[in-house]
């Protein structure tokens, strides 16, 4: 097969963490920094591990799950859940911050910083003053 090619070629592989963007122009590969996936992934996780925690936790617990299980299934249910439905949704709401070329400039990635800010203090606010999500 390589004989019937017109140039020589290579395989691009990447591992790529939650959220990341990869994008391929002109012969070079750019990803999403790891600031803007690490900001994204956290504005995620921390809602999500409160209400497992709050929510899921105690019904496997009641089920009569050890400890060690309950933490397990849980933590099963929240890799499902960001996996397949909150990761790919809230990374569609950020598309343009996180593509590598579209919000490589300082405003946009400010801008996002801003927003992922002002999530986390949202977040931090909900759970510190509803009493019932406590």
């Amino acid at each position: 097969m390589r004989s019937s090619l017109a140039q020589d070629f290579s395989v691009f592989a990447q591992t790529t963490p939650l959220g990341t963007t990869v994008r391929r122009m002109n012969g070079k590969t750019a990803m999403t920094p790891s600031w803007k996936t690490a900001m994204l992934l956290l504005m995620v996780l921390y809602p999500m591990a409160m209400l497992q925690s709050k929510f899921v936790a105690p019904v496997i617990g009641k089920l009569g799950a050890e400890p060690w299980l309950s933490v397990w299934l849980g933590q099963v249910f929240s890799v499902a859940l960001m996996q397949w439905w909150l990761m790919p949704t809230v990374s569609s709401w950020c598309r343009r911050c996180l593509d590598p070329v579209d919000g490589a400039s300082l405003r946009i990635s400010l801008r996002g910083a801003a927003v992922a800010v002002i999530v986390y203090a949202a977040s931090l606010t909900v759970f510190a003053t509803v009493e019932w999500l406590q």
